[in-house]
C-alpha cells in the first residue's frame, strides 16, 4: 500500500535511530514497491554499515535496472558486508555480462563469506532448475 511506503520512508530520512532505519528500509524490501528506490538509494549510501547493506537486498526486491544497477556499483566497496550481501543479490536479479564478471571477482574475494555468497550466486544462475 502506498501509504505504508510513505511512512516508511518518512522513517527512513527522519529517524536518527539506526535500528528504527534498518527494520524500515528492511519493511521497504518487502514490500517491493519501486516507488521506494530514491529512499531506497539514499539509504545505500548510509553511514551505517547495517542501514546500507540492507537497502543491497531491499534494492533487489524492486525489480528496477537502476536499483540493480546501484547494487552493481557496490561490489567492490571495502565493506565485506556489504559485498556479501551484494553478491548474494546478484543471483537474485538479472545481469548481463558485465553482472556476472562482478559476480566472478567477488567469488574471488578474500573475505571466505563473500566468497561463498557469490558461489551460491553463481550457481543460481548457470544450473538449470
Amino acid at each position: 500500500d502506498g501509504k505504508w511506503v510513505e511512512r516508511l520512508e518518512e522513517v527512513c530520512l527522519m529517524d536518527g535511530n539506526w535500528q528504527v532505519v534498518f527494520s524500515a528500509v528492511v519493511s521497504l524490501g518487502l514490500i517491493g514497491d519501486p516507488k521506494a528506490m530514491k529512499t531506497l538509494l539514499k539509504m545505500l549510501e548510509s553511514d551505517d554499515g547495517l542501514v546500507s547493506s540492507s537497502a543491497v537486498t531491499a534494492l533487489a526486491e524492486l525489480k528496477e535496472p537502476a536499483a540493480h544497477a546501484a547494487i552493481l556499483a557496490r561490489a567492490s566497496d571495502p565493506d565485506a558486508t556489504i559485498r556479501q550481501r551484494v553478491a548474494s543479490a546478484l543471483g537474485n536479479i538479472p545481469l548481463d555480462e558485465e553482472g556476472m564478471a562482478a559476480l566472478r571477482r567477488l567469488e574471488e574475494d578474500e573475505d571466505r563469506i563473500v566468497a561463498d555468497c557469490a558461489r551460491r550466486s553463481i550457481l543460481k544462475k548457470t544450473m538449470p532448475f
